[in-house]
């Protein structure tokens, strides 16, 4: 059976809407009785005015709305007046701790000047009797300390459900650092699919109480997997630096990730930079370090994917052959699938057989549509555009694509945590909160979050 709806012109017979389980419901202003969704007709309407206030029945309508507009302040439900009163204050408490948190001031801030400076335009502009309203926003140390971590918590709740349903698996990058008061922080940051867009987040930053051993480290983030439900199969890719914490053969952070984590491999890409073959072959050519400096900056900055250092990084190996005449025909071993950032210029006999992707490539390869596109776009947006229509190789490239090529978001990470953190708020207990909130690019659901809240007046 279909539900009635209620009319604005109802209010003409003394009802207005009231929601109960789901359903629309008419109240009587008058007597408050609520009647059934069934009687949302105007005859019945009316024939409840007639029978029961016939003193009203004359009454223009301006008098009805009068006794509704009452009747909603009265409701303590959401849609009562004083509820949505009560929701604006919490809400705009969280708003503005939102901005303390994302220009990286301290908490005292909100209730020291930001409330004092909002007191003073109001008065001006509207009058002092709006600028008292704001006595009601709560916006104590304290209460801007809590509202943060909440979000905080309620943006990692989301970052996490994102990687979760990742199609195509997540990649890490990871980093620790020593802050102002010789705290060991770790940063990972992850990168994942989530509506067919690459997001790039910060999933954990976790001071390491013991030391930053890697067996500390990967233990620090096995136990975040545990406590958020996260499989370590679906990691696809993990960079870090060239610390030995990192890199041991046996009990290097590296080493005990690829132990848990199949999809992983060796994806040290700065390392590659430290081996002593490479080095001899660069020691007498002094006179190219700014060029490979330029490289190396050329490797840092958000969304830089894969493709775009194994691009770079191939070109510069080039002129390292023109440089070096005598070098011929080198090759760079990137373990990245032959057609990322390519597919129209592989030759598909290269490929292996029986894995679907040579039949995937012919195809692709006749593709006029696919071609237009892969000009276009970004190699990893081309793979998503592409992933329905060829979902093997797809599945073989985005995964490759979602692997950090450096740890460039770690390092421009521990710069805005010390900023954070610094000399001045070294006491700062927990700048994680203060810090997730200041960088993700994920906004917390702060409707969500005030719906339960209570006014609690500054102090």
């Amino acid at each position: 059976m279909s539900k009635r709806k209620y009319s604005e012109n109802y209010i003409e017979y003394g009802f207005i809407a009231i929601e109960h389980r789901g359903d629309i419901l008419p109240q009587c202003v008058i007597c408050m009785k609520t009647l059934s969704n069934a009687a949302l007709k105007p005859s019945l309407l009316k024939r409840h005015l007639e029978t029961n206030h016939t003193d009203k029945m004359n009454r223009d309508k301006s008098y009805f709305e009068r006794l509704g507009e009452n009747v909603k302040r009265q409701r303590m439900d959401h849609t009562g007046q004083f509820y949505q009163k009560n929701a604006g204050i919490v809400k705009a408490s969280y708003e503005v701790s939102l901005l303390v948190a994302q220009h990286k001031k301290a908490h005292v801030i909100a209730e020291s000047l930001i409330l004092p400076a909002a007191k003073i335009l109001v008065r001006n502009l509207i009058g002092e009797e709006s600028a008292a309203k704001l006595d009601s926003v709560s916006l104590s140390n304290n209460t801007v300390k809590r509202r943060i971590e909440e979000m905080s918590v309620d943006i990692t709740d989301q970052v996490i459900a994102g990687v979760r349903n990742s199609k195509f698996g997540f990649a890490l990058q990871l980093d620790e650092s020593t802050d102002v008061t010789n705290c060991c922080q770790l940063l990972a940051y992850v990168r994942f699919i989530q509506n067919d867009t690459v997001k790039t987040e910060l999933m954990l930053n976790h001071e390491l109480s013991t030391t930053s051993k890697g067996k500390d480290i990967f233990n620090s983030l096995d136990n975040f997997f545990k406590e958020n439900e996260l499989d370590w199969g679906n990691l696809v890719g993990c960079t870090t630096d060239g610390a030995p914490s990192m890199l041991g053969r046996k009990s290097g952070f590296q080493a005990l990730v690829k132990a848990v984590s199949p999809r992983v491999k060796d994806h040290d890409f700065q390392n590659d930079l430290q081996d002593e073959d490479f080095i001899a072959k660069l020691a007498y050519l002094s006179d190219i370090f700014e060029t490979f400096n330029h490289l190396n900056l050329s490797f840092q900055g958000k969304n830089c994917t894969v493709a775009d250092f194994v691009s770079k990084l191939g070109a510069f190996i080039r002129k390292l052959n023109l440089w070096r005449k005598n070098v011929e025909n080198k090759r760079y071993d990137t373990s990245c699938c032959p057609y990322v950032t390519d597919p129209f210029s592989v030759d598909p006999a290269d490929l292996l057989v029986g894995t679907g992707e040579q039949e995937e490539l012919i195809d692709i390869q006749e593709d006029l549509e696919a071609k237009k596109q892969c000009k276009e776009y970004s190699a990893i947006n081309f793979w998503l555009s592409m992933a329905s229509s060829y979902p093997t190789l797809a599945s073989h490239a985005i995964p490759q694509l979602l692997i950090f090529p450096s740890t460039w978001e770690c390092e421009q990470g521990f710069s805005i945590l010390m900023n954070i953190k610094s000399k001045n708020r070294n006491r700062l207990s927990a700048p994680g909160h203060d810090f997730r909130c200041a960088i993700s690019n994920v906004m917390p659901r702060i409707d969500q979050l005030a719906q339960d809240k209570q006014k609690q007046k500054s102090h």
